[in-house]
């Protein structure tokens, strides 16, 4: 059974100089580690400048904090991870990303974030070695994952153009 941190004052442990042979510790004191999470945290801040004296300043009017968890037994906490989370959030609340006063949906906004994201993904997750390798026989792979690409391009293209504005 597992004390973690708490309760080590009462146990005394005497670490030997051999670290093969030293008491471990667990990091955390969750018996399973399906229950610990790793989370990441997004800060916005709407900045206005303004001129104070004869120096322009930035004065902080808002400032939006996100937090999302996940389960770190399934899902790390790298930059691709981090990453994920920002165009999520481009995606899902645009009105802390863009300028105010256009008379289109959030919901449009939201879209149009996603097939940006998509766009450049496979732009830049495509290698001219890859494309080179497409031929027209219908069981090269090359072909059958390049199709999958553009087939999933294609819905979130198809679903603009049922979005309202």
């Amino acid at each position: 059974m597992s004390v973690g941190l708490r309760d080590v004052k009462k146990m005394g442990i005497y670490q030997p100089t051999d670290t093969n042979a030293a008491h471990k510790l667990p990091k955390c004191d969750w018996v399973n580690e399906q229950v610990y999470v790793t989370p990441s945290t997004h800060l916005i801040f709407t900045k206005e400048s303004k001129v104070i004296g004869e120096r322009e300043v930035f004065v902080l009017l808002e400032d939006d904090s996100f937090v999302f968890m996940r389960p770190k037994a399934f899902l790390g906490s790298s930059g691709t991870i981090w990453a994920s989370d920002d165009m999520e959030l481009r995606a899902t609340r645009v009105d802390v990303y863009e300028v105010e006063g256009f008379n289109i949906s959030m919901a449009f906004w939201g879209l149009c974030a996603r097939i940006k994201d998509k766009i450049e993904h496979l732009i830049l997750s495509t290698t001219q070695r890859e494309v080179l390798s497409v031929t027209i026989r219908l069981d090269c792979v090359y072909r059958q994952y390049e199709m999958k690409r553009v087939t999933l391009l294609s819905i979130w293209k198809e679903q603009s153009h049922s979005a309202k504005l």
